[in-house]
């Protein structure tokens, strides 16, 4: 299995590769999940099969409940008939069981073979990646939060994807099971679950902006660090302990707050899916109580179970939806990565022997050192902007990039003139080397030598 395993990984990579590979044509776009699928979808599929027949043995419980209850009741019951319910619900328990485990042992081999698979493409690219790309994805610390944070977070996110279809899967069989013990009063429970569903999306979508603030402040964070940590000799020689100290713990404090905000909007989000299971029983009880029924005992025994069940489902579906908005940002920047520039292979060329180096009207620039504009200010002007002050904006940053393109444009010209005088000079040093002894010489040889002589 070890091999297989191996083998699979290998062969994730390569199609990794070929994907990436083809991003040139102007009418194709490589897609992470397209590779992973290809790779896990089927291993991933065959989980579904098992959760799917988890569900289906979900129900039998209540429907027994509901039968023992009434058995219990009969004086006239057969025991034969309490007998066969008893094995029932124990054969559907077994099944439960078995098919539960072995979908999680599933679900967690595939999430771990997807964040092996992801760590290895992130490190053989990072081997790669240009210096103009590097400095753009911040360096060692973006690096490290690709590997260790958003890898992770892919991982994660396998274990209960499949809660996109057995959450609707369940929540419809328990709303026509409730049907049956209580009627129509069980559309009172349904209205709370749609009026539900929009609060749903916006508390995730508000979750995906701050997890997002938070990555980046994370990735400023750790870039820093690495920064400090690479250069701790020159920090001791120039003392500049306290400098960096102070702005580490700045960017620290900046990130704290971020992630007090995410956490804070994550306890409201979960104080909202908790709560939504008890608001669906009470709408449900008290809209059949209203109608003039009476609840028999039975009915709220399986009302109840039916409601516990409910209660997996309306939780975990908010739950995923956040975790696939989470994992669709990490997934994202790992294809922003993985589509990042290389930096070209220098071939042989002329050279004989090996560790030979011969450059001939090279010209070195780092583009790193390019002026750039804030990535911060350009957040809040798409953020906070709005109507005619954010066109105002955008057309204010447009120039502001112009600007300092042209003064780009300018260093490189100027450092590709000075280039050139000196090869210049070089060649008519070459060419005539008595006139350019001469230019060395001073004008007054005479005046020279006279001061010599007076010194």
């Amino acid at each position: 299995d070890g091999e297989k395993n191996i083998d699979k990984t290998n062969s994730v990579l390569d199609d990794l590769e070929i994907e990436f590979d083809d991003y040139a044509h102007p009418q194709y776009k490589p897609s992470l999940i397209r590779v992973l699928y290809k790779s896990f979808g089927a291993d991933f599929l065959r989980a579904g099969i098992l959760k799917f027949i988890h569900d289906a043995n979900l129900f039998v419980g209540p429907q027994v409940l509901n039968r023992l209850i009434q058995f219990i009741r009969s004086n006239d019951a057969d025991l034969s008939e309490g007998v066969t319910l008893t094995i029932i619900v124990t054969v559907s328990q077994v099944v439960m069981s078995l098919c539960l485990r072995h979908y999680f042992y599933k679900c967690y081999t595939c999430g771990l073979r997807i964040r092996t698979a992801i760590v290895i493409a992130i490190y053989r690219k990072s081997l790669v990646l240009s210096l103009k790309e590097r400095h753009a994805h911040g360096g060692r610390g973006e690096i490290a939060n690709l590997v260790g944070i958003d890898a992770q977070r892919m991982q994660d996110l396998m274990t209960y994807l499949h809660a996109v279809w057995y959450s609707f899967f369940q929540i419809s069989l328990a709303v026509y099971f409730l049907w049956g013990q209580v009627g129509p009063s069980c559309l009172a429970g349904v209205i709370v679950i749609i009026v539900l569903i929009p609060t749903t999306k916006f508390v995730a979508a508000w979750l995906a902006k701050i997890q997002k603030l938070l990555m980046k402040a994370r990735d400023d964070r750790v870039a820093l660090n690495n920064e400090i940590l690479g250069s701790m000799k020159v920090i001791k020689i120039q003392a500049w302990e306290e400098n960096f100290r102070s702005k580490l713990m700045k960017l620290r404090q900046h990130e704290l707050t971020r992630l007090w905000r995410y956490f804070f909007a994550g306890a409201c989000s979960v104080s909202m899916y908790g709560s939504t299971p008890l608001l669906v029983a009470l709408g449900t009880f008290a809209a059949y109580t209203l109608s003039g029924n009476n609840l028999d005992v039975a009915e709220a025994l399986t009302a109840l179970a039916l409601f516990d069940i409910l209660r997996f489902p309306l939780f975990m579906l908010p739950q995923i939806i956040n975790r696939i908005v989470e994992a669709g940002i990490s997934f994202e920047r790992v294809r922003e990565f993985l589509l990042a520039e290389e930096y070209t292979r220098v071939g042989e060329g002329n050279l004989e022997d090996n560790g030979e180096v011969w450059i001939q009207n090279g010209t070195f620039v780092y583009d790193s050192k390019k002026p750039r504009l804030d990535d911060d200010d350009e957040d809040d002007n798409k953020n906070g902007a709005k109507g005619l002050r954010g066109l105002m904006l955008q057309h204010q940053r447009i120039m502001q990039e112009a600007a300092l393109d042209r003064q780009w444009e300018k260093l490189l010209l100027q450092a590709q003139l000075l280039d050139a005088e000196d090869r210049i000079q070089s060649l008519e040093q070459k060419l005539h080397p008595k006139i350019a002894c001469s230019k060395r010489i001073p004008s007054n040889p005479s005046s020279s030598d006279h001061e010599g002589k007076d010194k």
